[in-house]
């Protein structure tokens, strides 16, 4: 399990550079990407820390949701148990 969770980091140092954090134009949004501008995630801190947008090699995989109504998108969630709950 520990070699597991070293390569994860190994991985994870090598898709997200944290050198490459800039704040956009919209003061409201950070953009994170790798050196190589493939892999572009942004994120709205003042709305929880949301996830605005995730594009990997120019493919959408996370959209804005705000430009769209309920019945054009399918609404779901990720939900976390608690740490420690029975």
């Amino acid at each position: 399990m520990k070699a597991l969770a070293t390569n994860l980091k190994v991985n994870h140092r090598n898709i997200v550079d944290l050198n490459n954090i800039s704040p956009e134009k919209d003061s409201s949004l950070i953009k994170l990407s790798n050196s190589s501008q493939s892999i572009q995630l942004m994120v709205a801190p003042n709305e929880g820390g949301r996830v605005k947008s995730l594009k990997f090699r120019d493919y959408e995989i996370i959209g804005d949701l705000s430009q769209t109504s309920y019945q054009e998108n399918y609404a779901s969630a990720v939900l976390f148990p608690f740490a420690g709950s029975a």
